[in-house]
């Protein structure tokens, strides 16, 4: 679905740039925001349970649920390395695509201030439980229309 509008700002002002071979994004001359505004299918349709659980290799994970340990301690590498850059205590986080919400909570650990996310995914919005301890944080795809967040709460 090919959106014509910054996801962020609503600005209709962009440039493309080639990401890699056959691929383009585009850049908000506004904002700044780089995002795919053509992508090739729905998202919905790729992030369903077996994204998660892929024993075919082609895509996703062998076992996100088991990868979960490895995956908080790159997060939290990856956090404190943004954390030290930021120059914040108690910096701001939305996570685009949270999955089931492990960098999340490895942000909450670290004193981040009230991590959110944003998820179209149902298989992982049902496995929100797994990362405990965090505010709710899968809106889903209700918050998600035609590209844009609509439901996002300034900051």
């Amino acid at each position: 679905m090919k959106t014509d509008n910054c996801p962020i700002c609503q600005s209709r002002e962009f440039s493309y740039y080639q990401a890699g071979q056959n691929y383009t994004l585009a850049k908000c001359r506004q904002c700044g925001m780089v995002w795919d505004n053509n992508p090739p299918i729905e998202p919905t349709a790729i992030y369903q349970a077996n994204y998660y659980q892929n024993e075919g290799g082609k895509g996703g994970y062998s076992d996100y649920l088991a990868s979960m340990k490895m995956n908080s301690k790159t997060f939290r590498r990856r956090l404190l390395t943004a954390q030290r850059k930021l120059r914040s205590d108690r910096p701001l986080l939305l996570d685009v695509g949270c999955a089931l919400g492990d960098c999340l909570l490895e942000a909450k650990k670290l004193g981040w201030e009230n991590p959110q996310g944003l998820e179209v995914s149902e298989y992982a919005d049902q496995k929100k439980g797994v990362a405990k301890g965090l505010l709710p944080f899968f809106p889903g795809k209700n918050s998600i229309k035609n590209g844009a967040l609509t439901k996002a709460k300034p900051v």
